[in-house]
């Protein structure tokens, strides 16, 4: 067997499990589904014969097209680390959600913090049926990524259930950055593309 694993954000488990269990009916392939959720992750991996690999890949690809975050056991953050650190560049924060979680975080993921380029990074929110202390209702994120190419904005609503939320404001502000620098919605490996 081969695995196929692929990180996601913004799916909860049993969405995830919804799709994937229907591409798995659908491809007549013996694949063996398996799910994790580590927040804010849904991790997904396929067991299956060496040589559907490539396809259940582009299959799973498809499916989760707006989710996923990565191909290897990393972390968004991560991601973000490694092209910054690859291409030469510094980030320009304004950050307004997460008090420094995410300046800090990408931070400590580089291997270096030095670059001649720079890439804009605004990220707010707004909250709707409760507040930033509250834990109730939900916050509409937006991460509005700036650089020499252009400007685009990243949306998601999520649930505000407690602290931990921040975590999600710094993986999804990194994600939408690394889908900017790559010009995908998710940054696979060579191998996997």
């Amino acid at each position: 067997m081969t695995a196929v694993f692929r990180r996601t954000l913004g799916l909860i488990e049993a969405d995830a499990a919804a799709l994937v269990d229907e591409l798995v009916r659908d491809s007549g392939v013996p694949v063996k589904p398996a799910y994790r959720w580590h927040y804010p992750y849904v991790d997904i991996r396929l067991g299956c014969p060496p040589e559907s690999a490539d396809v259940m890949a582009k299959r799973l690809d498809t499916a989760l097209a707006d989710h996923v975050v990565t191909d290897r056991d990393r972390t968004a953050v991560q991601e973000l680390a490694l092209l910054l650190d690859e291409r030469g560049l510094v980030l320009d924060i304004d950050d307004q959600l997460t008090g420094g979680v995410l300046a800090a975080e990408v931070t400590r993921a580089r291997r270096s913090g030095e670059g001649s380029g720079s890439l804009g990074v605004s990220l707010s929110g707004v909250w709707r049926g409760g507040g930033r202390t509250t834990y109730t209702g939900t916050v509409a994120i937006t991460c509005v990524v700036r650089d020499e190419t252009g400007e685009r904005a990243h949306t998601s609503t999520v649930p505000h259930r407690g602290a931990e939320v921040t975590t999600y404001f710094t993986e999804f502000a990194a994600w939408s950055l690394t889908r900017h620098l790559t010009g995908r919605a998710h940054p696979l490996t060579e191998e996997s593309a």
